[in-house]
């Protein structure tokens, strides 16, 4: 191998600029195992709530989950032990778990702990779990999990890590392949439009991975309220409990995005996507929610 190509290779920094991130949203941080980053932060903050102020958006815990990015708070080269891997993800597919006690008023918010591990890392892939909590809760608030990839950001196509990166963390290297998988459209379907504004893009020059769980749940409050579906459901007394999402093709600025839902058959409050990107399906998504309504879920 070329040694000052390696050399430039394994000094490469995020493009994030991470010291500015630590100290604008108050973070600190713990390294329990290599694998392992343990990032304590405030609170969540108001911009992470709902209309009604009470209920936590989804998409604000994976944008929270996403500044937690376990390889942005690893030591970098002017730290004792260096290096981090220079690198653009893009995500295969993703899980959260949210627990209802996230949505009570009286379950502790603060301070919350996050614990962020890479289960694994294959070739050009890798495995994390999330875990959010109070240290004075015993069951988790949020457990989420995302399978993503490591890509060329010019070619678009997957690039394999680096090896002197896997064997410094030394990462498993096994874990069993996720895919997840949505029942058959039915024939009556319910659809909406979404564009792609500038602010729902990152700085890979695409919609970011979190805006799919916002245009699908905007699109579903507006197919309950107009009496599509979801008879039994108040839009404003409802929360999620659960989502899984799988990334087909990526979405740009200026894209006009259909996204087609309906009801799940057997599962009650469970709801499938399909996002459409013109003739391209661009991610499929299912969402359980937990439904306040009348007392059918309670509320501490």
């Amino acid at each position: 191998m070329d040694v000052e190509k390696d050399t430039k290779q394994k000094r490469s920094l995020v493009k994030r600029p991470v010291g500015i991130l630590k100290k604008q949203l108050g973070y600190t941080r713990e390294f329990p195992h290599p694998n392992l980053v343990r990032i304590i932060i405030p609170t969540l903050p108001y911009e992470a709530l709902d209309c009604s102020g009470e209920k936590i958006l989804p998409w604000s815990l994976m944008k929270l989950f996403d500044s937690c990015e376990p390889s942005d708070f690893w030591p970098n080269q002017d730290e004792p032990k260096g290096p981090v891997h220079d690198k653009v993800l893009y995500m295969l597919n993703y899980e959260l778990e949210i627990d209802e006690a996230l949505y009570t008023s009286d379950s502790p918010k603060f301070p919350l702990i996050i614990d962020n591990t890479v289960k694994y890392v294959k070739r050009a892939s890798r495995f994390t779990e999330t875990i959010l909590r109070h240290p004075e809760v015993e069951r988790p608030y949020v457990r989420c999990s995302g399978v993503d990839v490591n890509m060329d950001p010019e070619t678009r196509k997957p690039k394999t890590f680096p090896l002197w990166w896997k064997e410094h963390f030394n990462f498993p290297t096994e874990g069993p392949k996720r895919e997840f998988k949505i029942p058959p459209k039915p024939a009556k379907v319910f659809s909406s439009e979404h564009r792609v504004y500038f602010s729902d893009t990152d700085e890979n020059k695409h919609m970011n991975y979190t805006v799919y769980v916002r245009f699908c749940c905007d699109s579903f409050y507006e197919n309950v309220l107009a009496g599509k579906y979801g008879a039994s459901l108040d839009v404003y007394e409802i929360g999620v409990k659960k989502l899984q999402i799988t990334y087909l093709k990526e979405c740009n600025l200026g894209d006009i995005l259909t996204v087609e839902s309906w009801e799940d058959e057997f599962t009650k409050d469970t709801y499938h996507f399909e996002i459409w990107n013109g003739s391209d399906l661009s991610a499929t998504v299912t969402i359980s929610y937990y439904n306040f309504r009348n007392g059918q879920s309670s509320r501490l």
